[in-house]
């Protein structure tokens, strides 16, 4: 009897294993997806709030000029170097933080800036910020409605 017991190891056997490396890897993936979504939303409420920002200079610089006129033409965030950028027209400092940022207006009334992720794109134009402004004009927003 003795000798039995001496051979009996204990321990978790193999398919045990397999199914603990089974269930963590699926968690993983899990957690693994929520948080590359929750990244993307903060992305797109980052874009929102430069947007927002952007939309509100434009309304100053609008309620100041004479005659009353959106400023007209084509602006990246940054210019280096010079002066022709969103940041340089508004008096803002805007952080691009991986996002690309454009300002354009062809007339005296309307403009339009955009927040391009890559994946998705984010728009506000001279229209009363609200539930479809900012909006999201390509790819697949997290929260924003389509434009």
């Amino acid at each position: 009897m003795d000798a039995v017991r001496e051979n009996h190891c204990s321990g978790f056997s193999l398919i045990e294993i397999v199914m603990v490396v089974v269930i963590l890897g699926v968690m993983s993936v899990v957690a693994m997806v929520k948080y590359q979504d929750s990244i993307k939303a903060a992305r797109e409420q980052d874009a929102v709030a430069q947007l927002q920002a952007i939309h509100t200079a434009n309304e100053l610089y609008y309620s100041k000029s004479n005659p009353s006129e959106y400023l007209q033409g084509t602006y990246p965030l940054n210019d280096p170097g010079g002066d022709q950028s969103i940041n340089d027209q508004f008096g803002l400092s805007i952080f691009a933080n991986g996002l690309t940022y454009t300002y354009t207006s062809t007339s005296t009334t309307t403009y339009t800036a955009t927040a391009d992720e890559g994946n998705f794109t984010v728009r506000v134009n001279e229209t009363v910020l609200g539930a479809s402004n900012p909006c999201c004009s390509a790819g697949t927003c997290p929260t924003l409605p389509s434009c």
